[in-house]
């Protein structure tokens, strides 16, 4: 099921209506969530196409031009914007030339981006990425899976992590640190990791 501009549980404002122009493509390839106040445009040739179990929070901005590629379980907070285009060429007086103004963008499966992050024309992250609030991505990402991204740029900013996305999980490890704030939760070593990333 695709459900899109229903209210969920973002710490901000719905924004109003969700808007979709698509003078072009866009493909689900399963089910998908967008929230409210969230504004998708495809332009000229461009194509999005949506990885199963999308997950999109609120007032998210997508501007499509060229490709933008969702893998499978990518999970996008509030107030992002991701763009495969600069929308406007630039001349250069020096050498008299312009450059091409998009290129496509690729988010690996099981990726987390947070808040207020911004996503450019090239970007490329492998799956299971987490990229941190306010952070600025450019280029392609040679980093291993389970990393975090942060900074403007982005640079590494810790390796080996995932995120849970386990609803019985976070539920337990809530109720775990109300008892034991000040400690660390220890997984049985034998742990199906890959349980902890499914929804």
């Amino acid at each position: 099921m695709i459900k899109i501009g229903q209210s969920n549980d973002s710490p901000c404002s719905s924004g109003g209506g969700t808007e979709i122009t698509n003078h072009s493509i866009i493909k689900f390839n399963g089910k998908a969530d967008i929230g409210c106040g969230c504004k998708i445009l495809v332009y000229n040739k461009g194509e999005i196409v949506f990885g199963k179990n999308f997950r999109m929070n609120n007032q998210n901005f997508i501007g499509c031009c060229n490709n933008i590629t969702f893998g499978e379980f990518v999970n996008i907070a509030h107030q992002t914007q991701i763009f495969d285009t600069d929308f406007h060429y630039l001349f250069n007086l020096k050498s008299k030339s312009t450059k091409n103004n998009n290129m496509p963008v690729y988010i690996g499966s099981y990726s987390w981006i947070g808040n207020r992050v911004t996503i450019m024309k090239g970007t490329k992250i492998p799956d299971y990425s987490i990229i941190a609030s306010n952070t600025l991505l450019n280029k392609k990402y040679d980093t291993q899976e389970g990393s975090i991204l942060a900074g403007i740029p982005a640079k590494i900013s810790k390796e080996n992590y995932l995120r849970i996305r386990n609803n019985g999980m976070e539920s337990k490890l809530s109720k775990y640190f109300e008892q034991n704030e000040n400690t660390e939760y220890k997984f049985p070593i034998n742990i199906d990791v890959m349980k902890l990333t499914k929804y």
